[in-house]
């Protein structure tokens, strides 16, 4: 879906879009379709952009984890990884790459965490595919490593269904 396509409302896109940001949440819009955070700031030019480009973009978010957090996402609207094309995919995460060098340079960062949340399941709260890239130095004080593990049990190794469905280029 080209952004052209998304359902987003002009008027009040902006306004709309600050306040969404910071709760984090999709809403309907007047006309009772979805709108979508990322694609109004990207057609209102209304983030603080760190790099803008034909097809992927890098933003500040509102509330950041860290000093030179970003936000990558894709220009045009694809809801998550599985509904994004691998070439849109590819550029995405070749600026999530070079975002993360250039945290290592220009912010001195010891390294970077690169998280991404795709489908319902996921807790993905922004229905637009994004990587937050969040610069870390040993001394800053938090984790972004899960803390638990799943309560989720299943039948048979997963690791060889996964393996098994690879081979026989299963994708979902």
């Amino acid at each position: 879906m080209a952004l052209r396509d998304c359902p987003v409302t002009p008027k009040s896109c902006v306004i709309r879009a600050k306040e969404l940001a910071g709760e984090r949440r999709p809403v309907l819009a007047a006309s009772g379709r979805m709108t979508c955070v990322f694609c109004c700031l990207i057609s209102e030019n209304s983030a603080r952009w760190i790099f803008r480009g034909p097809t992927v973009a890098a933003f500040a978010p509102l509330d950041p984890l860290a000093p030179g957090h970003a936000l990558v996402i894709p220009t045009s609207h694809y809801a998550d990884i599985f509904d994004t094309p691998p070439e849109v995919l590819a550029e995405t995460m070749a600026l999530v790459q070079r975002l993360s060098g250039t945290m290592r340079t220009a912010l001195k960062a010891g390294g970077v965490n690169i998280l991404s949340a795709s489908g319902p399941g996921s807790e993905q709260s922004v229905p637009h595919l994004h990587f937050h890239v969040v610069p870390r130095w040993a001394d800053d004080g938090f984790s972004t490593w899960p803390t638990e593990q799943s309560q989720r049990r299943m039948a048979g190794d997963p690791v060889i269904q996964l393996a098994n469905a690879m081979a026989a280029g299963h994708a979902a």
